[in-house]
Protein backbone atom coordinates (compact mmCIF):
# COMPACT_ATOMS: atom_id res chain seq x y z
CA UNK A 1 0.00 0.00 0.00
CA UNK A 2 2.91 2.31 0.44
CA UNK A 3 4.15 1.49 -2.71
CA UNK A 4 0.84 2.52 -4.11
CA UNK A 5 1.01 5.75 -2.64
CA UNK A 6 4.28 6.26 -3.57
CA UNK A 7 3.25 5.78 -7.35
CA UNK A 8 0.16 7.69 -6.96
CA UNK A 9 2.34 10.53 -5.37
CA UNK A 10 5.09 9.91 -8.41
CA UNK A 11 2.05 9.93 -10.89
CA UNK A 12 1.02 13.17 -9.37
CA UNK A 13 4.01 14.99 -9.44
CA UNK A 14 4.52 14.19 -13.24
CA UNK A 15 1.31 15.40 -13.67
CA UNK A 16 1.57 18.27 -12.00
CA UNK A 17 5.22 18.85 -13.71
CA UNK A 18 3.37 18.48 -16.91
CA UNK A 19 0.85 20.95 -15.74
CA UNK A 20 3.84 23.52 -14.82
CA UNK A 21 5.24 22.98 -18.23
CA UNK A 22 2.55 23.67 -20.24
CA UNK A 23 1.85 26.49 -18.29
CA UNK A 24 5.48 28.10 -18.51
CA UNK A 25 4.81 27.40 -22.41
CA UNK A 26 1.90 29.72 -22.43
CA UNK A 27 3.46 32.18 -20.62
CA UNK A 28 6.34 32.30 -22.44
CA UNK A 29 3.53 32.59 -25.73
CA UNK A 30 1.68 35.38 -24.09
CA UNK A 31 5.19 37.04 -23.38
CA UNK A 32 6.75 36.92 -26.96
CA UNK A 33 3.05 38.27 -28.13
CA UNK A 34 3.20 41.28 -26.05
CA UNK A 35 6.76 41.72 -27.18
CA UNK A 36 5.65 41.39 -30.87
CA UNK A 37 2.61 44.02 -30.39
CA UNK A 38 5.00 46.40 -29.04
CA UNK A 39 7.46 46.51 -31.82
CA UNK A 40 4.61 47.00 -34.16
CA UNK A 41 3.60 49.71 -32.17
CA UNK A 42 6.72 51.48 -31.79
CA UNK A 43 7.40 50.88 -35.80
CA UNK A 44 3.84 52.47 -36.20
CA UNK A 45 4.37 55.24 -34.20
CA UNK A 46 8.27 56.05 -35.64
CA UNK A 47 5.78 55.89 -38.85
CA UNK A 48 3.46 58.45 -37.52
CA UNK A 49 6.73 60.59 -36.65
CA UNK A 50 8.38 60.75 -39.71
CA UNK A 51 5.19 61.61 -41.34
CA UNK A 52 4.10 64.50 -39.40
CA UNK A 53 7.95 65.64 -39.97
CA UNK A 54 7.83 64.88 -43.69
CA UNK A 55 4.25 67.16 -43.51
CA UNK A 56 5.88 70.19 -41.31
CA UNK A 57 8.25 70.34 -44.05
CA UNK A 58 6.43 71.05 -46.92
CA UNK A 59 4.04 73.67 -44.73
CA UNK A 60 7.47 75.26 -44.16
CA UNK A 61 8.49 75.28 -47.87
CA UNK A 62 4.76 76.35 -48.60
CA UNK A 63 5.16 79.48 -46.80
CA UNK A 64 8.50 80.59 -47.40
CA UNK A 65 7.50 80.36 -51.53
CA UNK A 66 4.61 82.53 -50.34
CA UNK A 67 6.63 85.24 -48.01
CA UNK A 68 8.93 85.15 -51.32
CA UNK A 69 6.00 85.84 -53.70
CA UNK A 70 4.40 88.21 -51.78
CA UNK A 71 8.16 90.31 -51.13
CA UNK A 72 8.07 90.10 -54.94
CA UNK A 73 4.91 90.85 -55.53
CA UNK A 74 5.41 94.20 -52.99
CA UNK A 75 8.75 95.14 -55.20
CA UNK A 76 7.09 95.18 -58.05
CA UNK A 77 4.11 97.04 -56.85
CA UNK A 78 7.09 99.49 -55.32
CA UNK A 79 9.13 100.10 -58.39
CA UNK A 80 5.95 100.40 -60.64
CA UNK A 81 4.62 103.19 -58.12
CA UNK A 82 7.89 104.73 -58.02
CA UNK A 83 8.63 104.53 -61.96
CA UNK A 84 4.64 106.04 -62.29
CA UNK A 85 5.57 109.29 -59.49
CA UNK A 86 8.72 109.84 -62.05
CA UNK A 87 7.37 109.55 -65.55
CA UNK A 88 4.00 111.23 -65.21
CA UNK A 89 4.13 111.86 -68.47
CA UNK A 90 3.03 108.30 -69.05
CA UNK A 91 1.29 108.05 -66.29
CA UNK A 92 -1.92 106.39 -68.33
CA UNK A 93 0.51 103.79 -69.43
CA UNK A 94 1.66 102.91 -66.12
CA UNK A 95 -1.75 102.29 -64.25
CA UNK A 96 -3.13 99.96 -66.79
CA UNK A 97 0.33 98.43 -66.03
CA UNK A 98 -1.10 98.77 -62.38
CA UNK A 99 -4.19 97.53 -63.18
CA UNK A 100 -2.81 94.64 -64.83
CA UNK A 101 -0.29 93.77 -62.14
CA UNK A 102 -2.67 93.95 -59.46
CA UNK A 103 -5.28 91.38 -61.54
CA UNK A 104 -2.45 88.64 -61.60
CA UNK A 105 -1.63 89.77 -58.18
CA UNK A 106 -5.13 89.06 -57.46
CA UNK A 107 -4.82 85.69 -59.39
CA UNK A 108 -1.95 84.77 -57.51
CA UNK A 109 -3.36 85.61 -54.23
CA UNK A 110 -6.26 83.64 -55.04
CA UNK A 111 -4.26 80.71 -56.34
CA UNK A 112 -1.82 81.14 -53.10
CA UNK A 113 -4.82 81.02 -51.07
CA UNK A 114 -6.80 77.92 -52.74
CA UNK A 115 -3.17 76.24 -52.04
CA UNK A 116 -3.07 77.20 -48.75
CA UNK A 117 -6.93 76.03 -48.15
CA UNK A 118 -6.03 72.74 -49.87
CA UNK A 119 -2.89 72.45 -47.45
CA UNK A 120 -5.01 72.81 -44.35
CA UNK A 121 -7.64 70.41 -45.62
CA UNK A 122 -4.98 67.96 -46.16
CA UNK A 123 -3.59 68.98 -42.63
CA UNK A 124 -6.72 68.24 -41.30
CA UNK A 125 -7.58 65.15 -42.82
CA UNK A 126 -3.95 64.34 -41.53
CA UNK A 127 -4.63 65.72 -37.88
CA UNK A 128 -8.07 63.11 -38.06
CA UNK A 129 -5.97 59.88 -39.20
CA UNK A 130 -3.30 60.97 -36.50
CA UNK A 131 -6.19 61.44 -33.76
CA UNK A 132 -7.41 57.55 -35.32
CA UNK A 133 -4.03 56.29 -35.29
CA UNK A 134 -3.55 57.39 -31.73
CA UNK A 135 -6.80 55.82 -30.48
CA UNK A 136 -5.65 52.96 -31.67
CA UNK A 137 -2.60 52.62 -29.97
CA UNK A 138 -4.26 53.45 -26.89
CA UNK A 139 -6.78 50.44 -27.46
CA UNK A 140 -3.52 48.59 -27.88
CA UNK A 141 -1.44 49.66 -25.09
CA UNK A 142 -4.85 48.74 -22.98
CA UNK A 143 -4.63 45.57 -24.35
CA UNK A 144 -1.26 44.95 -23.86
CA UNK A 145 -1.79 45.81 -20.08
CA UNK A 146 -4.29 43.49 -19.97
CA UNK A 147 -2.26 40.67 -21.36
CA UNK A 148 0.85 41.60 -18.92
CA UNK A 149 -1.62 41.31 -15.59
CA UNK A 150 -3.63 38.29 -17.42
CA UNK A 151 0.33 36.36 -18.03
CA UNK A 152 1.42 37.71 -14.23
CA UNK A 153 -1.87 36.47 -12.50
CA UNK A 154 -1.20 32.86 -14.11
CA UNK A 155 2.38 33.45 -13.67
CA UNK A 156 1.27 33.66 -9.85
CA UNK A 157 -1.24 30.93 -9.93
CA UNK A 158 1.61 28.63 -11.34
CA UNK A 159 3.88 28.95 -8.49
CA UNK A 160 1.20 28.99 -6.01
CA UNK A 161 0.28 25.51 -7.29
CA UNK A 162 4.17 24.36 -7.36
CA UNK A 163 3.78 25.73 -3.74
CA UNK A 164 1.09 23.08 -2.98
CA UNK A 165 2.61 20.02 -4.83
CA UNK A 166 5.52 20.76 -3.30
CA UNK A 167 3.67 20.79 -0.02
CA UNK A 168 1.96 17.70 -0.69
CA UNK A 169 5.53 15.94 -1.97
CA UNK A 170 6.85 16.76 1.12
CA UNK A 171 3.82 15.63 3.27
CA UNK A 172 3.46 12.59 1.67
CA UNK A 173 7.57 11.83 2.06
Amino acid sequence: QSLDSANEALKTSVQSQHSKDELYTNLLKDYRSLQDEEQRRQRAQDEIQQRLMEEGARVKALEALKHREEETIEHVSQVLKGASEEHQANSLKYQAQIQEMKTGQEQLLKQVKQETDELLSHLHSRDTILAQLQNQETERARRSDWLREESEERLASAFQMTERLQQSLDSAN
